[in-house]
Formats: structure tokens, sequence, C-alpha cells
């Protein structure tokens, strides 16, 4: 018996013509990143439409500092020799009254706090007199009698825009700065930069105008990172390894934010220049990478990301 039915008496209501089904959307990438030239990444974020996807766990004690809920923050900066050569130059930053974490110079030290809810959250900087009491140095006779000033420079990255004018502290002097408004959360970025002054006299009044080339002094960096956080907008799938890359696990590729009407991502770091010592900030804005993993930025086809 024939069951073959007759496809003129039977019509084909729909035929299943062959195609290519992609079970699973390639939403996001693993992604590395790196710098040009002398310069290497010493710490990193990634972050998109509110997210910040980090290179340190916040919720861990061994590589966080967490800060007292309400207390402000206290950066001081002390030197440990009265003999300029031969001083070295730490931070340090109260998290709260009897507490502190310590830092020398080229380092850096992350801050987990929880933004102040009923006013803007404050910060407060501080040199101490040891930045000034130094020995002269004597050239050609003259004595020349130096000094630290302290440059701060912020960088904030929130949610909502905010912005935080840079500093300048001489020693003995304090500084207080709102570094987020309430409400707000992200990641604030600085950059200290400690360089000498000259003067002609041991109270620091006569300002050298000219120093001769013999008063050299190597400018001293330091970097602190303060995560205002917020539950569910930090997570942890980064890493930055000894030779400067920085491998990200999680980096929305470019159909998928096409196709969800999504905004880039931009990709933030602070970074050692190996030739000077120099500690530097950047931000790489509009990071798009397709959904292989390399960058599709013209002209930019290597799979690891340039910036």
């Amino acid at each position: 018996m024939d069951f073959v039915k007759d496809p003129k008496v039977y019509p084909v209501v729909f035929t299943l013509d062959r195609r290519e089904l992609s079970i699973v959307d390639n939403k996001t990438s693993d992604v590395t990143f790196m710098a040009s030239g002398n310069r290497k990444i010493k710490n990193a974020f990634y972050f998109y439409d509110g997210n910040y996807i980090t290179d340190v766990d916040i919720a861990s004690s061994s590589n966080m500092t967490f800060v007292t809920d309400g207390k402000e923050v206290i950066f001081e900066f002390l030197a440990d020799s009265t003999v300029l050569d031969s001083a070295n130059f730490n931070l340090k930053i109260w998290r709260d009254a009897s507490s502190s974490v310590l830092a020398r110079s080229g380092e850096n030290v992350n801050l987990r706090q929880v933004p102040w809810t009923d006013v803007n959250t404050t910060s407060s900087f501080y040199s101490s007199n040891s930045m000034k009491q130094f020995n002269p140095v004597v050239v050609n006779d003259i004595e020349y009698y130096p000094s630290i000033k302290i440059d701060g420079i912020f960088y904030p990255e929130y949610y909502s825009s905010f912005s935080v004018s840079s500093i300048e502290i001489y020693p003995g002097s304090q500084i207080e700065r709102e570094v987020i408004n309430k409400t707000n959360y992200g990641i604030l970025t600085i950059v200290f930069i400690l360089s000498a002054v000259w003067y002609y006299d041991r109270e620091r009044t006569l300002l050298v105008i000219t120093p001769p080339p013999e008063l050299q002094f190597t400018n001293k960096y330091f970097s602190s990172r303060m995560f205002f956080v917020k539950s569910g907008k930090f997570i942890f799938r980064g890493g930055v390894n000894n030779n400067g890359l920085a491998m990200f696990d999680g980096v929305l590729t470019q159909n998928y934010v096409l196709s969800h009407s999504l905004n880039y991502g931009s990709f933030c770091f602070t970074g050692i220049d190996t030739s000077d010592s120099s500690l530097f900030f950047r931000i790489e804005d509009e990071v798009i990478i397709d959904d292989n993993g390399y960058c599709a930025k013209e002209g930019q086809i290597s799979q690891i990301y340039l910036v």
C-alpha cells in the first residue's frame, strides 16, 4: 500500500528552507588592553551604561581599604628624613580617626566608600611640615632651601556628571574638596605629583625663580582610586598583569550594542611611564569590539586593543 500523498491533491502548506541559526548571541567578549611605548597599565576599569567592570574585587579586604560610613577621608603626605636626597615620601590615608593605610611613591591605594546620602561627600588633603623641613643644599657657596609642592588631579567617572577641580598643596596647609554629590556613584581616580620648590631662606619666603641646574629633584607620584559604590553596579571581571596588560571579560560587542541601542563602553586606566616613573590617567572612549573579540575601530585589527 502506498502511503505517499499526492501533492496535487494534498498541497504542501510550507517548507522548511535551509538556514544558519545562531543558538546564542555573542553579547560580550574577552578583551586585552595595552598601552604603547614605554607605558604600562597599573590599574583599570571598563564601564558602560552605568555599570563598572573592575580589576579588583571591591568586596575583598585584601585589595580594598574600607572607609567607615559617614567619615571623611584624609590624605596626608609626609617625608621621613631632613635630607632631601635620601628622604622617602609617604601617603597616609586615614579611613577614620584611628586607622590608616600607607603608600610609597609609585603605589596605588584602592578605597571603598558609600556616598553620603544627606550631603555631598568630602575628602581632605594635607601636607605635613615634614615636607619643608629639609637641610639646605649648597651650590656655589649659596644655600638653597627645598620645599615639596603637591599637585592633585581628579578624574571622576561617575554615573552622573560631577567635576572636581585640581588642588595645589604646600607644606603645613590643608584643602578640602567635595569629591562626589549625594546619591551618585562611580570611580574617582586621583593622581598626586610631588615636585620641589626652592627658596633662599629657611622660612621659605624668598622664592628662587630660576634654580641652578645642580638643584635636581625627581618628581614623585602617587595614585588613589575611590570606589563610591552602589549595589549591583560593580562587577569583578578584570585584571592587570605585571607586564602592564589589562584583561577584561564582559566587554560588550559591537553588534549587540547596535542591536540594543546601548552606548559603547569606555576603558579607563592609570598607567606608568617606565622611562621616568611618572603616573598618568587616560580614557579610551567608544571601545568597539566585534563579535570575535577584535578591535572594530578602523585601522586597528589586532586582537589586543591598542589604546
